[in-house]
């Protein structure tokens, strides 16, 4: 249920694609069962928040993403946005996707809200300043989109939690990446065995089953000694430390599509 009308504001169109996939894989998740997600996009004047910390009032566009899930209880509204706050059932889920929607859109300088009685599904409305009307006019569908970061270079994603890896995977790709997604180091290992010097870069999470990070790094630059690595976990830095990872970057989940792009963008330039 689209807006007839077009609605211009300032946004790079990647991360609003990440948000609008947590969002409805979020809903997915909610409906075990089955059920409908409804997607709407209207305009509407809005209060949020500015840099001083108190309220503007702005026109808005708006977009919502209904589901007819299981709903969220009213314990539960208030932390819903935080990082690894999840009410899905162990292993199913992460608690970052609505962590990582709430600080892109922050940045955005928006804001999102959630409408939710259990039994009755939810409401997740994103708010984003509309353009004023003359630099709405300047802007064309090609000046909005932003520029791909990447030119077709090989990564290797390793991450166990499925939610993850796979809006991280989509959102690399939408990025200009090639991206190869496992979810096990020794599937990992095998396949830059397989395709040597194929992989410019590998984002390894640190915590995993059978085989950590840091195993699961010495192995593949055993195989490849130039392979650039990428560490990402949502465990304290004290728990890392007993891990005795490699002097590499850590990525601290939940992590915003900037901060990823700029710590690939870093490491492929160094090799």
């Amino acid at each position: 249920e689209l807006c007839p009308e077009r609605l211009y504001v300032s946004a790079d169109s990647t991360q609003i694609q990440q948000v609008l996939l947590n969002l409805m894989n979020n809903a997915r998740d909610a409906m075990p069962t089955g059920g409908t997600v409804t997607v709407r996009s209207y305009q509407a004047v809005c209060d949020l928040p500015d840099d001083a910390g108190t309220c503007r009032t702005v026109a808005c566009a708006v977009l919502e993403v209904c589901d007819t899930g299981t709903g969220i209880a009213g314990k539960d509204l208030p932390h819903i946005f935080e990082p690894f706050f999840t009410t899905k059932e162990v292993g199913k889920g992460t608690g970052l996707g609505l962590s990582v929607a709430y600080g892109i859109v922050a940045q955005h300088r928006g804001a999102i809200t959630v409408s939710s009685e259990p039994g009755n599904g939810a409401v997740f409305r994103v708010m984003l300043p509309l353009l004023p009307p003359t630099e709405a006019r300047q802007e064309t569908p090609q000046k909005l989109r932003p520029a791909r970061e990447g030119r077709g270079e090989r990564l290797l994603l390793i991450e166990d939690d499925e939610s993850v890896r796979a809006t991280t995977r989509q959102f690399l790709i939408a990025s200009g990446y090639d991206v190869v997604a496992l979810a096990r180091g020794a599937e990992a290992i095998e396949y830059v065995r397989e395709h040597p010097g194929r992989i410019r870069l590998a984002l390894i999470d640190v915590i995993m089953p059978e085989m950590n990070g840091a195993e699961v790094c010495r192995m593949l630059q055993a195989v490849q000694p130039e392979l650039k690595v990428i560490f990402m976990s949502g465990y304290p830095k004290k728990v890392l430390e007993e891990r005795q990872l490699p002097d590499m970057p850590c990525l601290q989940k939940p992590v915003l599509p900037g901060e990823l792009l700029r710590a690939v963008r870093e490491a492929l330039a160094e090799g």
